[in-house]
C-alpha cells in the first residue's frame, strides 16, 4: 500500500520533489530494518507512514504557473540552477530567468530532482559534488529540450569544496571525486559556477524535505533567491590542494631518431645511462661521484627518462592539458584511462585499485603508446625474458608495470 501510495503520485517534472523525498526516506528506513514488503510496520514507523499519508492530498492544493517565461518577447533567457546536499539526502533545482522588454526580471521554477544518500557512510562534501553533478546533467537536459535561446548557464552551490574541486586539477583529487568532476567538467564550464549563501539556497527545500503545506508556502523554493546573487566564493575559505610540480619538457627529433638505431632493450637502456652520466660529469665535473658499474636504481631512474620522453612524443597534447587542469580532448584515446600525472610528470592510469594491496606500478601503470620503437623494444625484450611465452602470458607480464595502448592487437602480433 505504501509504495502503491507513493508511485502514483505523478510528477515527470519533480516539483513535488521536496515531499516526495520525504517518502524515499520513509522507504529507505524500512529497507534498513530489512523489512518484506508484507510485513507489519512497527508503531513508530507506522506512526510516522500515517502522518506522511495524511498530509498528502494537500499536494492538491498546490498551483503552478504554465508560463516559464516572461510576457512578450524576452530580451535574455538564462538557466540557474542550484545544489545543496544533507547528510540524508540530495537535490538539485532549475530556474529560467527572463527579462522582458522594460528590464522586468521574471524567475520560474522548471525542474527538480533529488537522490537519497547511499546506506554506506559518505562525507558531506562528497554528497554536495553528487548534487553538483545531479545539477550538471539535470541543467544540460533542460538546455536540449527547451525550444528557447538560452544565453547563459549558470550553476549555484554553497559548498566551497565543491567549487575548488571543480576549478582544480584531476590528477589532484582521489578517483571518488576526480570521476564525478571530470563528468561536471565535460558538461559544464567552471567559470559558469557560483557560490551562493545556504539561507539563499533554494534546493535546501529540496535536500531536507517538507511537507506539502510548507512547500505551498514556500517562496525560496517557488520564486527563487533574491537578485542580484552573491559572488563567488572567498578564495582563503577554499580548501587546499597538495601541490603538483609542473616540468616543461623539450623533446628534440634528433633523441627520437636515436631510439631507432638499437634493437636491444638492454642496448638502449645502458648506453643512454653512459651518454647520460658523461653529460653530467661535463656539467658538474668529474668528481661529481657518478662512477662505477650501472646498478639496477640508476637503470630505474634511466627508464624514467626515456618514458617521459616516449610518452611527450605521442601524448603531449595531453600531458600539457593534465599540466594547466583541464580536462582532456574529447578525442584522445586515453580518456576512458582515467590519467594523471605523478610526481615524475609520467602518464598513468587511473582508476579505483587506490586501496588495492598491490605495488603502486600495478595500480597505476605507466601509459606508453603501442607504435612507439621504445614500446617495442620492451616487448621484444619481456618475450625474451619469458622464454618466447604466449601473447596473453606476454600482456599480462606487460601491464604489471606498463598499459599499452592497443595493447592485445600489438601483442598479437
Amino acid at each position: 500500500m505504501m509504495l502503491a501510495n507513493v508511485a502514483s503520485i505523478y510528477d515527470p517534472l519533480g516539483l513535488l520533489e521536496p515531499v516526495i523525498v520525504q517518502c524515499k526516506l520513509f522507504i529507505q528506513t524500512l529497507w534498513q530494518r530489512q523489512l518484506d514488503w508484507d510485513s507489519r510496520l512497527p508503531s513508530e514507523l507506522a506512526t510516522h507512514w500515517e502522518e506522511i499519508h495524511q498530509r498528502l492530498p494537500d499536494l492538491n492544493r498546490i498551483s503552478i504557473p504554465r508560463r516559464i517565461t516572461a510576457v512578450g518577447t524576452s530580451i535574455t533567457v538564462e538557466l540557474h540552477g542550484f545544489a545543496n546536499a544533507s547528510e540524508r539526502a540530495y537535490g538539485v533545482c532549475v530556474y529560467l530567468c527572463s527579462v522582458s522588454p522594460n528590464g522586468t526580471i521574471t524567475l520560474h521554477l522548471l525542474s527538480l530532482n533529488s537522490r537519497v544518500a547511499p546506506l554506506k557512510q559518505v562525507s558531506l562534501p562528497r554528497l554536495e559534488l553528487n548534487a553538483a553533478l545531479l545539477l550538471s546533467q539535470l541543467v544540460d537536459k533542460m538546455h536540449r529540450t527547451l525550444n528557447l535561446q538560452i544565453v547563459q548557464r549558470f550553476y549555484w552551490t554553497d559548498s566551497t569544496y565543491v567549487l575548488a574541486w571543480i576549478a582544480g586539477c584531476l590528477s589532484t583529487w582521489k578517483t571518488y571525486v576526480a570521476n564525478r568532476v571530470a563528468e561536471i567538467q565535460r558538461l559544464t564550464a567552471y567559470r559558469a559556477w557560483r557560490h551562493v549563501a545556504s539561507q539563499d539556497n533554494p534546493a535546501g527545500v529540496i535536500s531536507r524535505g517538507t511537507d506539502p503545506r510548507r512547500l505551498q508556502g514556500s517562496q525560496l523554493c517557488w520564486v527563487g533567491p533574491s537578485w542580484p546573487a552573491q559572488p563567488p566564493a572567498d578564495p582563503e575559505k577554499v580548501p587546499k590542494r597538495r601541490g603538483v610540480k609542473l616540468c616543461c619538457i623539450t623533446v628534440y627529433s634528433e633523441i627520437e631518431s636515436l631510439f631507432e638505431r638499437f634493437s636491444s632493450w638492454a642496448k638502449l637502456q645502458r648506453v643512454f645511462a653512459y651518454v647520460l652520466r658523461f653529460l653530467y660529469k661535463l656539467k658538474q665535473g668529474a668528481a661529481s661521484g657518478r662512477h662505477g658499474p650501472l646498478t639496477s636504481t640508476k637503470l630505474h631512474k634511466l627508464l624514467i627518462v626515456i618514458a617521459r620522453i616516449t610518452q611527450y612524443s605521442s601524448f603531449a597534447q595531453e600531458i600539457q592539458s593534465l599540466q594547466q587542469g583541464k580536462a582532456l580532448p574529447s578525442h584522445s584515446k586515453l580518456l576512458m584511462l582515467h590519467p594523471f600525472l605523478d610526481g615524475n610528470n609520467l602518464l598513468r592510469v587511473g582508476g579505483r585499485l587506490e586501496n588495492a594491496d598491490i605495488p603502486f606500478d600495478q595500480k597505476h601503470p605507466l601509459i606508453l603508446p603501442s607504435k612507439h620503437h621504445v614500446t617495442k623494444l620492451l616487448m621484444w625484450n619481456e618475450h625474451i625474458r619469458l622464454l618466447h611465452a604466449g601473447s596473453q602470458l606476454l600482456l599480462a607480464s606487460l601491464q604489471l608495470r606498463f598499459w599499452i595502448t592497443n595493447g592485445h592487437s600489438v601483442v598479437s602480433k
